[in-house]
């Protein structure tokens, strides 16, 4: 039987990587988009592009929430960027906080591949993209460097309460006027 990696490979099909509506999931798991890691391209104007989520999210103590992600284009022009699939993610999460407070480590993100490649991606005006991210309700005692899946799964309920998950796209922290979205997500 062939090894998940080779199965992933082969049901990677070519995915479009402009127009109006783009999955940023199936571009992340597809080659079609790839640019060499090193190229960059000028940042669409502030305010062009932004990150849009559906509201408040719920999820238990010790489980995991899929949050679907909408990055919009507003603009009058086609939108081009360039960006680094956050080691195997579409939308990362930027940071965490609980009554205002930053929490430290008490969040659990799927670990990264280190992957050295980026994406290029062209959204028509009015267009949008699709992309989901997956936050776990755990601390799983860890470092960042070492946290894992199974690490997740395996790691104590967060306290009861609403946490501000702060969403952006990868690679974009030093970028001006990249998009990013706070989402409340209560646990209980």
């Amino acid at each position: 039987m062939a090894s998940l990696p080779i199965l992933l490979f082969l049901l990677a099909a070519e995915v479009p990587c402009t127009g109006p509506s783009l999955d940023l999931d199936a571009i992340r798991m597809s080659s079609s988009c790839d640019v060499d890691h090193r190229t960059r391209a000028p940042w669409p104007e502030a305010g062009q592009l932004t990150l849009e989520v559906p509201g408040e999210q719920t999820v238990a103590r010790g489980e995991s929430i899929d949050i679907p992600v909408l990055l919009r284009n507003t603009g009058e022009e086609p939108a081009t960027l360039v960006v680094d699939p956050g080691g195997g993610r579409s939308v990362v999460i930027a940071g965490v906080t609980r009554d205002g407070q930053p929490v430290a480590q008490d969040y659990c993100p799927i670990s990264s591949f280190g992957m050295a490649r980026a994406v290029r991606l062209t959204l028509d005006p009015g267009g949008a993209a699709t992309a989901t991210v997956t936050w776990w309700a755990n601390n799983a005692n860890e470092s960042p460097e070492t946290m894992t899946l199974v690490g997740c799964k395996n790691g104590r309920g967060l306290q009861t309460g609403v946490y501000e998950l702060v969403l952006r796209l990868p690679g974009t922290r030093e970028q001006p006027g990249a998009p990013s979205v706070a989402v409340p997500v209560v646990v209980r």
